[in-house]
C-alpha cells in the first residue's frame, strides 16, 4: 500500500472550490468519489509532480484494496498527509488514532 500522498494550499483550494466547503467538512464525505479526488489532488508521482487524472485515482484505489487495504485505512493515510502538510492539527497522533481503529476492527471480528 505505498500511496504518496502531499498536499500544498492551491490543491486544498481546488478541493474546497468542488466541494463548496471547507476541507475537515470534505473528510465527512467517505465515498470512493470523494476518496479519489483526494488523491487527485495529493498523489505524488514517481517525477515528483502532484496530482493525477481521475482514471489515475481509481487505479490507485484498486491497488490499494488489492494490497489489503480498505476505505478505512485510505482515509487515515490522507488525513495523516494533511496533518503532515499542516492542512489538520499537527496535535492529531495518528499512531495513536491508527492503533485504536486496529483494535476496534479486532474487537468487532471476535464478537461476529
Amino acid at each position: 500500500m505505498a500511496l504518496t500522498l502531499k498536499y500544498t494550499a492551491s490543491k486544498i483550494d481546488e478541493l474546497e472550490r468542488e466541494k463548496k466547503k471547507p476541507i475537515v467538512a470534505c473528510l465527512d464525505d467517505t465515498t470512493i468519489s470523494n476518496l479519489a479526488s483526494f488523491i487527485e489532488k495529493g498523489k505524488v508521482n514517481e517525477d515528483g509532480r502532484i496530482g493525477c487524472s481521475r482514471a489515475v485515482a481509481f487505479a490507485e484505489i484498486d491497488d490499494y484494496m488489492a494490497a489489503g487495504g480498505d476505505t478505512d485505512g485510505l482515509l487515515l493515510d490522507i488525513m495523516e498527509a494533511l496533518v503532515d502538510a499542516g492542512f489538520l492539527s499537527r496535535n492529531l497522533n495518528f499512531q495513536l488514532i491508527k492503533q485504536t481503529a486496529k483494535q476496534k476492527i479486532d474487537q468487532a471480528i471476535k464478537t461476529l
